[in-house]
């Protein structure tokens, strides 16, 4: 297999994981450019290592379909590493272990408040209301689902799902505290600059509101 047998063949898969990369990375058209632009570059990056004469040694004497095979898991993997959304792309999710910093300039965390009949906001704890589940799950839970939900082009269930989840808070936490219950919950997004080292305070963003009598909104 000469090098430009090679560059032939890899070219439709490339154009796939560029494309479908592109297209499947969350945010506007300026995001997904860059998608296509890093997919771009890292299969450049690649190639000469894969022209190298061992290499190509070594597919050619692949059959055909072990060749198919072979390429179409290794474009879902990177096209599951640069898209960035593992729900379209799972089982092949993005390597963010060494590509997310580990100390970011904002902390972004979430909170559910309840709302009582005198509009009083109630600091709820998901893991006192749920003891047997973990604290951390509980709290990727809400994350998630507020994600989905503030994408620019949110899936068609994501605000039925985060719905449900903070309904579910707010009743179990009327059934544990009959004496002063909520009539309404909101999600939160808390954001926190640390550069001046939280000097500045928490800045609130109400991502979504549910009504415990029905009503949602």
């Amino acid at each position: 297999m000469s090098r430009r047998d090679l560059a032939r063949a890899l070219l439709p898969w490339g154009l796939v994981v560029v494309a479908t990369s592109a297209l499947l990375r969350v945010g506007d058209w300026r995001t997904k450019v860059d998608a296509g632009v890093e997919a771009a570059i890292y299969l450049a990056l690649l190639f000469p290592f894969l022209a190298r004469s061992s290499a190509r040694a070594s597919l050619g004497v692949l059959p055909s379909p072990h060749r198919v095979v072979l390429a179409s898991v290794f474009t879902a993997l990177l096209i599951g590493h640069f898209a960035r959304d593992a729900r379209a792309t799972f089982p092949f999710p993005g390597w963010t272990m060494y590509g997310t910093r580990e100390s970011p300039d904002t902390l972004v965390y979430y909170r559910s408040e309840g709302i009582d009949a005198q509009q009083t906001r109630i600091t709820i704890d998901e893991a006192q209301l749920f003891p047997a589940v973990d604290g951390s799950s509980l709290a990727a839970t809400s994350r998630n689902l507020a994600a989905a939900v503030m994408r620019p082009q949110p899936r068609a269930d994501a605000t039925q799902r985060l719905t449900a989840w903070l309904t579910a808070i707010g009743n179990r936490y009327n059934r544990i505290h009959p004496e002063h219950p909520i009539e309404g919950l909101e999600l939160v997004r808390y954001t926190l600059s640390l550069r001046d080292q939280g000097k500045s305070g928490p800045v609130a963003q109400p991502v979504w509101q549910v009504r415990l009598r029905g009503n949602s909104e």
